[in-house]
Parts: structure tokens; C-alpha cells; sequence
């Protein structure tokens, strides 16, 4: 045991209060391991001479419990005459393994179970360590559809002191692959409703995706879950009486297993009547108003939480941060009514005193305390306080986030806590992706999301940085980005970006390199709105242009300098930036190149880009995409240059035809793009297992010649695909086919878009 006993702290007390010093130092072993006086005292801060410290013995023994060469270490004082005490310091030294044997695993091979165990030959080892391998092996064991594997071992003294034999015994039990889900006794509630809300899964064999992901592997855990989130889906629904047992294992040949769940589903009960009880600071109707519950409707567990927690909030926003609502149900089952009560206990109204901060390490006071819309001096409002939990939350420094009120010494005021525990923030990243657009691409990136370049160490003031670079077969990107969230200690993000990009996978006929940064600063002006401005200044070369290219082609070959200006206006509700279901993004900018802002490049554009999420039943997602765009040269400029216009088709538009071959082409079909563009996309997409979706789609667009030009002559397509957005591998795959086309687009065989990411 890792901790010092009772008694050995009294002993440690006593003798801190009496100043002693120390006479000795001794070492003695509590197990059967030989213990090495020498090295106790060498790890130990604690000598003769010194005067006896309790903090100092106590940093000594989780000095020894660090170096993990000791089972337990507990330490006493022992008077020594004259005023002075021996300190002893009792080790268990953990033994080394002479001899290591593992049999019972058929199955899996004793060779794999040595690799799971991950202790060998020379190794400390004591029960503890056994004990945590062995949970170990079996998390791998139920990874192989083993969920019955258990583990058990002996150690015996080895030949030499201080070393042990282990045996270790694998029973593997049988293999099992949940093959269904059975609900005995379930009526009212729809099985895909039940499967819905389990955490265990079933194996499909026709579903190529079980396959990749493992579902179907039977785990106690989750199934224990699952019974208490069935009894509470059937309460969610009024059914509070409602009971759910099991599931027992049926065996249904090989390794498949069938669960089958009893479930009691009782009465289907609704309010007779709600009361609320124990108001006396605000009007009572006032109340009932928030709570929302009226006699005649189900009682279900999930309204009468959601009254809870607005009664709770409506008392929290108002300084009563510590009232408690306690629900109270009496049921009739014969009637199948119930009458509901709510029990207020009110709190005493309280402000914020101060804003304390714990467990940041690196990341400075101020980073966290600008993200919160609460100040000391204000009373407490729970709605506010849980707003700025989520503002830190959403930093993505931490890994854990909350916010608590602690009693402060004075009546009427509490201090706001809040607790966080970092996470890693800074990144290296090396890996592979392949796309149907530019192939084959190694990339390689180290960052920081929380840097400090004004002091040293150079952390903690939110800054991000990013370097990296993409090549591959068909581009190579090199780019540096520098994000400052709080520029000027107000609320604006300025952003420095600066690259070096060569690609020939626009075309065959000519490469594409760009030179230049960009400097941009955004505002928020509301919850969901921000305006941005964006100052870019780019060398731009055409090089490489085949003889064989069109006279079009051929005048945009040479270098020309672009500097322009971007004013946008955002809005943004998207529930979260990755794997959105719900929300909307609208962005409106506007673009001067050249003109007063110098270059070879004159001119203006104008963009509207929207996307619309539509959460649905079961995690299924509408996404509606649209995009228009007009741009058009002034001053002395003949035309838009060739990499400044609009094009559409491929995996980022209109999936169905070629990338950039939807609009105005040459005489050889080469795309040469326009200055008038309009997008639009509807995706439906299912998820089938975790971070697994399926997807179906509509694609249409077109790219005109001319500025402020507009038709419906479009070109459409549709097509399906799949979705895998497991982190750091992402996969996204579709095949699309026409609808409608141009002559130079007509192509009725089909068309495959692949994105494929997967690190080293």
C-alpha cells in the first residue's frame, strides 16, 4: 500500500511539534526482497544531524514510491534518547522475475499474451503489477471477442534472494460476437428506439464497416450501462414503473451470442397533477411558468428533469445559486395517473467575491479570466457561469472544465472556482494523405495552441502557431501561421499567414506557384457575428506552359504581383466547427485587387457562401450548401487573370464532373474559368457506427464567361458515399453521377472522389 499508516503520521506529528533532531537514519525491509539501505538513503532527503521535518519524510516516501522499486514504504519516528529520534523508513522492495512461464492461451497464443503482459525476465513485479496487467490482457482479450478471459498467477521464490518465479494461467472461455438483440416483453418502445440508446452493438456480417470497426464485441461494461439507459428511456416516456433485467446469453452457433433483455414495461403514466412547493421569493405562477408542466401530460422523466433545471436556473440567475428542487412522484398504477411535486428548498442570494483559478499550469490567468462573462462584484447568475465554463471549455486547452461556487468567510458571498486540468497543446505531426484532386501528398506539421512570444518559456498566452509542409506528387506546400486571439487586449484575432505553393495538378498544360502572406484581423461584433478584414500581397507565376496550349493559355504565362483587400461579415451558429450537425454558416465578402492597393492585379469580387446543418431523428443530418460569386476587372485590366477566376467540378463541388471542368473552356476543352459562378448542394448523411456515416447527395452549378451573368442551365449530379472521420484518419468517398451536362462535361460512367489521410 502506497500511503503511510495511520499511526506513523501520529508518530511524524508528534515528533514535528517537539523539534527533534535527527539521530539516525535506518532502513529496514517489510517484505521477503532484500532491501538496499544504500539506495533508500541515496533517493531520501531526511540525514542525521538535520532537525526532523513531517513535510520533508513525507516528500521522502513518494520520493521512494516514484522510483517503483517498492510495493509499499511507510516511515516512523522512534525516540532516540536525549531529545532526538531515528527515522525508519520500512520498504517493501519489489522482487525481479527469474522465470516467467504463460499457459492457457490456445486461442490467442501464449506469444501474444507475453506481448500484452509487457513484464519480462529481469523485471520488477508484485501482485499489484500482475493484478493491472491482467486487466490489460483481458481489455485485449475482449477486443478478440473473448469477453470471458480471466487470468491468474503464482509467484514462488526463485533461486536467488530477491528474485521470483510467476506462472501465469489464461483461461480464455468461449469466443463471442453479439449477433442480436432481443427484447422480451418491449411494446411501446420500437427495438431500433431500444438499440438506439445502447452502448452495445451488433455484429453484421454484410456490414463492411463491422468489419473494419470491430462492433459486435461483447462488453460487460457497457452492457450494465445499457440496462439502467433502457429503464430510463421507458421512464423518459412515462412509463416510471417500467423494469429491465438481464441480458441473458443465448447461443445461437460458432462463436455468435444472442442478448436477451426481460423487460416489465408497466403503466404509461401522465400528470394528475404538479405542485410546486416551498416558493416564498418570487410569485408562483412565475415559477410554474418556467417549470412548463400542466396536468393532462406524460410524466416523463426527462420533462420533469428539464423542469427542474429551469426552475433551478431561474433561481440561479438571480443570485440563489444553492436552492435544490427535488421531484417527488406518487403513482396510481391502477389509474395510470401521477401526481408530480416539486420540492423547492430556496438558497440565500449570493455574489461573486472573487474568480479563482486552479490547476492551470501553463496557460495564463488571463487567457482563461477573458474568456469569462462574469466579474466579481456581480451577483451570481448560473446561466452566465456556465456560459463561461464553456467559453474556457471551447479554448481547447483543457481536458477538464468546471466551475463551482465555494462559501466565501463573509454572508452573501461565494467565490467562483474554477478547476482545469490541461491538456496537450502542442503538436507534431507526419503522415500521408491521397486525394482524386492533387494524389499523393506527404505532409508534416509541429505547432502550438498556446503560445507566448513576448516572454519566457514562451507559453501560455494563447497564441497558436503552426509549420508545416505538403509534398507530393503533384504540389508542394511550404506555410507558416500565426494566430494572436486577443490582439491589443481586446476581442480582435489577428492572423499572419505566409506560404510558398507550386502545383501542376490544375492542369496539364502549365504550373501554378504562389509566393506572398496575408494579414488579416476579425471582430466579434455579437454571439454569432464577426466582420474580418484580410490585406494578401502574392507573386503569382504561370510557368511550364505547353507549346501545344491555346493562345488563352499562352498570354497568361509570365510572373504578376496581386495585392488585395477582403472586408467579410460572418455569421456563425454551427453547434461545433468539426462533425457539425446543426447550424448555420453565412459568410458575404467583398475583394479589391490592385486600384489603390498597387500590383499588376485590378479587381473587384463578390461572394455569398452558406451552409445549413438540420439535425434530424437518430443523428441523421441535412446539409444544404450554397455559393454564388461575381467578379469583374476595372481600371486598365483587360480580363480577370486565369488563377484569380471562378471554377467548379470536382470533390469540392459538383462531384460528378471533373475538378475545375464545369464553365467556359478553350477550343482543346482546356477550363479556363469566368467571372460569374453559382453552387449549390444538398447532402443527407446517417450514421451507421460512432464516427461512420453514409451519405447520398445532389451537386449543380455552373461558371459564366461574363460578370453579374446568371441561368439555370446547370450542370447537376448526384452520387453516395461514405464518411469515416476517425481522428488523424479521415476518409471521405464518394461516387457521383451526371444528371445534366454540357457537351464538353457529357459523361455517363460515373465519377470517383477519395480524400484519405493516415499518419505515420
Amino acid at each position: 500500500m502506497k500511503t503511510m499508516s495511520a499511526a506513523a503520521a501520529v508518530l511524524l506529528i508528534a515528533a514535528a511539534a517537539a523539534a527533534q533532531s535527527v539521530r539516525e537514519v535506518r532502513v529496514e525491509k517489510a517484505g521477503d526482497a532484500p532491501a538496499d539501505p544504500g539506495y533508500v538513503q541515496s533517493v531520501v532527503e531526511t540525514r542525521a544531524g538535520m532537525p526532523f521535518d513531517v513535510n520533508r519524510a513525507a516528500r521522502d516516501v513518494r520520493a521512494l514510491e516514484r522510483t517503483g522499486r517498492f510495493s509499499s514504504v511507510a516511515v516512523r519516528a522512534e525516540p532516540a534518547g536525549d531529545g532526538a529520534v531515528a527515522v525508519v523508513f520500512s520498504v517493501n522492495a519489489r522482487p525481479t522475475i527469474e522465470r516467467l512461464e504463460i499457459a492457457g492461451a490456445d486461442e490467442v497464443g501464449n506469444r501474444k499474451v507475453r506481448e500484452w503482459l509487457a513484464l519480462g525476465v529481469g523485471d520488477l513485479v508484485d501482485d499489484a503489477k500482475l493484478a493491472a496487467a491482467a486487466r490489460r490482457i483481458q481489455d485485449e482479450y475482449a477486443k478478440t471477442f473473448y469477453p470471458e478471459a480471466r487470468l491468474t498467477w503464482t509467484m514462488t521464490p526463485g533461486a536467488a534472494p530477491g528474485t521470483v518465479r510467476v506462472a501465469v494461467t489464461v483461461k480464455e472461455g468461449l469466443r463471442a460476437r453479439v449477433s442480436a438483440i432481443r427484447f422480451a416483453g418491449a411494446k411501446v418502445v420500437a427495438e431500433s428506439d431500444l438499440t438506439e440508446r445502447m452502448k452495445q452493438k451488433r455484429f453484421r456480417w454484410y456490414n463492411p464497416v463491422h468489419w473494419f470497426t470491430g462492433a459486435g464485441r461483447l462488453s460487460e461494461d457497457d452492457i450494465r450501462a445499457d440496462a439502467h439507459a433502457l429503464q430510463r428511456l421507458y421512464a423518459e416516456r412515462g412509463h416510471l414503473d417500467a423494469r429491465v433485467e438481464g441480458p441473458e446469453y443465448v447461443r445461437s452457433g460458432g462463436d455468435r451470442v444472442a442478448l436477451q433483455f426481460r423487460i416489465t414495461e408497466g403503466v404509461s403514466y401522465r400528470l394528475a397533477s404538479v405542485a410546486i412547493e416551498g416558493v416564498t421569493l418570487f410569485p408562483s405562477n412565475d415559477i410554474a411558468r418556467v417549470a412548463r408542466l400542466a396536468p393532462g401530460g406524460p410524466a416523463s422523466m426527462a420533462e420533469i428533469d428539464a423542469a427542474r433545471e429551469a426552475i433551478l436556473d431561474y433561481y440561479g440567475n438571480r443570485g440563489y445559486i444553492l436552492t435544490q428542487v427535488r421531484p417527488a412522484i406518487d403513482a396510481a398504477a391502477e389509474s395510470g395517473k401521477a401526481d408530480l411535486r416539486l420540492q423547492v428548498k430556496e438558497g440565500t442570494k449570493s455574489k461573486i467575491r472573487d474568480i479563482k483559478i486552479r490547476g492551470n499550469v501553463v496557460t495564463h490567468d488571463e487567457v482563461i479570466r477573458r474568456e469569462l462573462v462574469v466579474a466579481p462584484g456581480e451577483p451570481f447568475n448560473r446561466s452566465r457561469v456556465r456560459t463561461s465554463e464553456n467559453r474556457v471549455r471551447n479554448l481547447g486547452y483543457f481536458s477538464y472544465v468546471a466551475a463551482t461556487p465555494e462559501p466565501a468567510e463573509e454572508a452573501g458571498w461565494h467565490d467562483l472556482v474554477l478547476d482545469v486540468e490541461e491538456d496537450r497543446m502542442g503538436t507534431a505531426e507526419a503522415g500521408v494523405a491521397f486525394s482524386s484532386i492533387d494524389r499523393l501528398v506527404g505532409r508534416v506539421e509541429i505547432g502550438h495552441g498556446n503560445v507566448d512570444l513576448g516572454s519566457w518559456p514562451p507559453f501560455g498566452a494563447g497564441q497558436k502557431v503552426r509549420l508545416g509542409a505538403e509534398i507530393g506528387t503533384r504540389r508542394q506546400d511550404y506555410y507558416l501561421s500565426f494566430i494572436e486571439p486577443y490582439f491589443l487586449d481586446q476581442r480582435l484575432r489577428l492572423g499572419v499567414d505566409l506560404y510558398s505553393r507550386e502545383a501542376s495538378y490544375y492542369s496539364s498544360l502549365y504550373d501554378v506557384g504562389r509566393l506572398g502572406g496575408q494579414l488579416s484581423l476579425e471582430k466579434s461584433l455579437a454571439r454569432f457575428y464577426s466582420v474580418g478584414a484580410t490585406y494578401g500581397l502574392e507573386e503569382i507565376e504561370i510557368s511550364d506552359v505547353d507549346e501545344d496550349a491555346s493562345a488563352a493559355i499562352q498570354a497568361e504565362e509570365g510572373t504578376r504581383m496581386k495585392s488585395s483587400l477582403e472586408l467579410s461579415l460572418v455569421r456563425d451558429t454551427r453547434d461545433r466547427t468539426r462533425l457539425t450537425t446543426r447550424g448555420n454558416q453565412t459568410r458575404l465578402s467583398s475583394t479589391l485587387a490592385g486600384g489603390p492597393l498597387g500590383a499588376d492585379t485590378d479587381w473587384y469580387k463578390l461572394e455569398l457562401r452558406s451552409s445549413q446543418y438540420i439535425p434530424l431523428w437518430f443523428g441523421h443530418v441535412f446539409l444544404l450548401r450554397g455559393h454564388v460569386g461575381f467578379m469583374e476587372e476595372y481600371g486598365d485590366a483587360t480580363r480577370v487573370p486565369l488563377f484569380d477566376r471562378f471554377f467548379l467540378g470536382g470533390l469540392y463541388t459538383v462531384r460528378a464532373f471533373e475538378y475545375r471542368h464545369i464553365g467556359p473552356s478553350d477550343e482543346e476543352g482546356e477550363p479556363l474559368g469566368g467571372r460569374s459562378m453559382a453552387f449549390a448542394s444538398a447532402e443527407y448523411t446517417v450514421p451507421v457506427y460512432k464516427m461512420v456515416r453514409l451519405a447520398a447527395f445532389v451537386d449543380g452549378g455552373m461558371v459564366w464567361e461574363d460578370p453579374f451573368e446568371f441561368d439555370l442551365d446547370w450542370n447537376t449530379g448526384y452520387g453516395v458515399g461514405i464518411r469515416l472521420d476517425i481522428p488523424m484518419m479521415p476518409l471521405r468517398l464518394d461516387y457521383a453521377w451526371q444528371i445534366d451536362a454540357d457537351d464538353y462535361n457529357e459523361d455517363d460512367n460515373g465519377r470517383f472522389n477519395i480524400m484519405f489521410g493516415y499518419p505515420f
